[in-house]
């Protein structure tokens, strides 16, 4: 990983909050949103990138951020008809990112990058407003994690939808944990959902490789790999800034 640009290729359901999330949350100027539109994001009120709705219940403060994703192999170039929303409380944070104009048929997997100080991150893009970016994961007082591998195929038009959650400390919802102490405060934290892909998934599954692509960075793309040579690497990423300091 050099840039937030270019996330390094080696590198790299919702189900934490349906118990606690309060029946509908408020949208800022408009209507409430309910738990499926809170999940899928089709009919909420919008603002801009990380537009941010809270409400208390049981389980404490509940945040609610949207972003656009980009294409990190297009200068950063928003994906049409794309949308990541996260939501947090003290527990942990649930993810949703669905997008397009990937490569069809295609193994792709999704990864978090936790960055649990963004204070201490030096190394952010003004472009995409975040704190922080690659050299930060290696800041010690920015704690950061990596973790993920929630894979799924993209269909004959490059289209996918992930979803994945995580718990507060190491518990990662059954996602492989590349290093670091997980999501300390999710409210504090910037989390960038970066996705990755892993080459044609027919020469995968062919290989007997298809599961281990859905789930390990880079899988299927090593030497004598099937999809060596042609794998996409690091393609898109939403970034969602802190809702807290």
């Amino acid at each position: 990983m050099k840039t937030l640009h270019h996330y390094p290729f080696k590198l790299l359901s919702v189900l934490l909050l349906l118990a606690c999330l309060p029946a509908a949350v408020q949208a800022q100027n408009g209507p409430p949103c309910t738990l499926l539109d809170l999940l899928i994001g089709v009919t909420c009120p919008r603002g801009g990138p990380d537009e941010g709705v809270t409400t208390p219940n049981q389980a404490g403060m509940v945040t609610m951020s949207h972003t656009t994703v980009v294409d990190l192999t297009q200068n950063l170039q928003p994906i049409p008809h794309s949308a990541s929303t996260l939501i947090r409380n003290q527990h942990g944070a649930s993810a949703t990112l669905s997008t397009s104009g990937l490569n069809p048929d295609s193994a792709h997997t999704m990864w978090w990058l936790v960055f649990n100080n963004p204070a201490f991150c030096t190394a952010g893009d003004p472009e995409l407003g975040n704190r922080c970016a690659e050299p930060d994961l290696f800041v010690e007082a920015v704690e950061a994690s990596v973790f993920g591998g929630n894979g799924q195929v993209s269909d004959a038009y490059g289209r996918i939808q992930f979803s994945a959650h995580a718990f507060v400390g190491e518990e990662t919802g059954g996602q492989t944990m590349l290093f670091g102490p997980g999501i300390i405060d999710p409210h504090k934290a910037e989390i960038h959902l970066i996705v990755q892909g892993h080459g044609p998934a027919q020469p995968l599954a062919d290989a007997g490789l298809l599961e281990a692509a859905l789930s390990n960075p880079g899988a299927g793309c090593g030497p004598d790999e099937p999809n060596e040579g042609i794998c996409a690497g690091d393609v898109q990423v939403a970034v969602h800034r802190p809702l807290s300091e």
